[in-house]
């Protein structure tokens, strides 16, 4: 393949072996320098891509001094690195010819390179074989031997390509390294191939090496704050078997704390230390007070800007104290939150304050709440939090105004197992809420819990994604419970083809929340190439006052799908059938 960079001089044409004659071509001959061509790849693909972006006749083709001599050469060595190619992309009885044709341009000239590749090899035989410390317990061989099989990609009748084998061993490893033997490598590969016959026998040793406990955590880069937050953050006991994805929880969590730029967890994979291997943790602080400003859009909530100050070692004591304003078209807010220390056990006490002003389809809602919470799990699948709030709202609906509050005890949950963090393919995403107004602190005493799961099935290179939500308040009237913990849906990520909230109890020209909601939605995303695809989906769903209301709205229509470093970018033309119109969605991740 050709180098990042192009050689300083031509190759000379009088060395290695003779190219094959090209046609004369008189107009060319007659130029001592400056010839001018252009080149044609004849390949199946992908080989024509391939060879179109690295052949070096193609990095030559603007050399103001190419002379047909050295056409030629350069001829003669893209038919060797069309084959050598070939043979990577599996095709090991591969051929390529060249030749020099007269263009339609004035003195240029067209190389075209022809490549036949004849059938590909196939993979017929896969020999996986563990050795090392793993190979001293049978059933957690046969179990590693089982994982390692089913992620394997070249499984017997795939076409073999070099590029696949060495992914198909690097995956290998990498598996077995995941628990317990982190030094875990290649010991032995071999992959046999018969051109004749066309054929591949794989063969691949791994070594496990022994079995590796963590040992004491030791941390680098800690100037300014407590040096003990990373062990109150940590997964890690001492003395337990090693776990890549503890390494990785441990990272990510040091980096939600806020507090640091950067965070980095490995092990030492010294053998003679597996039995207390030290974990090492390599930490950047952060700024501790940060300014930051944003503008942005949103289809449901218009044009919206912001503003946060964050101070993550309020007055040296590594408290965190995050305030924010934010300024949309139909959403206006302040708010002041006051984060502990992370405790024992990674968790940590807040307590915050905000004020509100929103006003959607009809309902203007002004409030104010205070709040203290205890939160755990960070990372982990169920991060979850324990909250106590007062809620002061001052409600207007069709010029009636009704003063509104609750003392809130509620529980939240978040479950998440899927394949990828930000771009996850396979899983399940959920969430649960529980909690009540309490009586006699309350305008009116009520139960609220509310549940909403995501579940990801790939379908081959394509997506299917399916989504519910339930909600129920139980009290013997709305009244006097503020708006927040009653039920509106539609929207970008709710009901799409219906505007934000629209969809509610109906008093006159206004939209209120109800005591009952449940959306259902189907999504099935045709991946075009790797990060853009196009969606078909169905959303149904409605709030109502009871359940004999819940009449569902239904929208249903199409949209585009990028995968970003941000997560995955969402842009909707859904219809709604309850109201007969169109209307353009535009959200950005995934909704918890």
């Amino acid at each position: 393949m050709r180098p990042d960079v192009a050689p300083a001089s031509p190759p000379e044409a009088a060395s290695g072996p003779d190219p094959a004659p090209a046609p004369t071509l008189s107009t060319a001959a007659e130029e001592p320098s400056g010839l001018r061509y252009r080149v044609v790849v004849e390949a199946p693909e992908p080989l024509d891509g391939i060879l179109t972006r690295g052949l070096d006749l193609v990095r030559w083709e603007t050399f103001p001094g190419m002379t047909l001599p050295l056409l030629d050469r350069l001829a003669a060595e893209a038919r060797d690195q069309a084959v050598a190619v070939a043979k990577t992309e599996g095709y090991f009885s591969a051929s390529a010819t060249s030749s020099i044709e007269a263009a339609e341009e004035p003195a240029t000239v067209v190389v075209r390179i022809k490549v036949e590749t004849g059938p590909p090899t196939k993979v017929r035989n896969v020999d996986i074989r563990l050795t090392g410390a793993v190979a001293g317990d049978e059933q957690e061989k046969q179990v590693r031997l089982a994982q390692i099989l089913a992620a394997w990609p070249l499984k017997s009748g795939a076409q073999f390509r070099s590029a696949s084998w060495e992914e198909a061993k690097s995956r290998a490893v990498a598996l077995l390294a995941e628990r317990r033997f982190a030094a875990a490598r290649i010991e032995l590969s071999e992959a046999r191939v018969d051109p004749e016959q066309r054929t591949a026998d794989l063969t691949v040793e791994l070594d496990s090496g022994p079995v590796f406990r963590f040992g004491k955590l030791e941390t680098r880069g800690i100037a300014r704050l407590p040096v003990d937050i990373v062990e109150r953050v940590s997964p890690i006991t001492p003395g337990e078997y090693y776990d890549e994805e503890k390494l990785a929880l441990l990272q990510r969590r040091l980096l939600e704390t806020g507090y640091f730029a950067t965070a980095q967890v490995t092990i030492d994979t010294d053998p003679s230390q597996a039995d207390a291997a030290r974990v090492q943790v390599t930490v950047i602080e952060a700024r501790m007070k940060r300014v930051e400003f944003g503008v942005g859009y949103s289809t449901d909530l218009g044009v919206r800007s912001n503003a946060t100050y964050s101070d993550f070692d309020l007055l040296g004591t590594a408290w965190r104290w995050r305030n924010e304003l934010r300024l949309d078209q139909k959403l206006q807010s302040i708010s002041t939150n006051f984060d502990s220390p992370p405790l024992a056990g990674a968790s940590w006490n807040s307590f915050g304050a905000r004020a509100r002003r929103q006003d959607v389809e009809g309902e203007l809602s002004e409030l104010w709440q205070v709040s203290a919470a205890h939160s755990w799990g960070y990372e982990r699948r169920w991060p979850s939090f324990l909250a106590v709030s007062y809620t002061d709202e001052r409600l207007t609906v069709n010029d009636q105004t009704s003063h509104n509050y609750a003392t809130f005890v509620g529980y939240r949950g978040i479950f998440r197992r899927t394949d990828d963090f930000l771009l996850p393919r396979r899983g399940l995403l959920a969430t649960i809420e529980l909690g009540g107004g309490l009586p006699q602190l309350s305008a009116e005493a009520f139960a609220r819990a509310r549940g909403q799961a995501t579940l990801l099935v790939p379908v081959g290179r394509d997506d299917l994604t399916l989504r519910a939500e339930v909600g129920a308040v139980l009290s013997s009237t709305t009244a006097g419970i503020p708006s927040i913990f009653l039920f509106r849906t539609g929207g970008d990520e709710t009901v799409r083809g219906y505007a934000f909230e629209s969809l509610g109890v109906k008093q006159g020209g206004a939209t209120t929340g109800g005591r009952y909601l449940a959306v259902a939605s189907v999504e099935y995303t045709r991946w075009i190439t790797e990060n853009w695809g196009i969606a078909t989906f169905v959303d149904a769903g409605n709030a109502a006052d009871t359940l004999s209301g819940l009449s569902p709205a239904v929208g249903t229509g199409v949209g585009a799908r990028l995968r970003t470093p941000i997560g995955p970018v969402r842009v909707d033309v859904a219809y709604g059938f309850q109201d007969s119109s169109v209307r353009l969605h535009f959200s950005v991740g995934f909704r918890f």
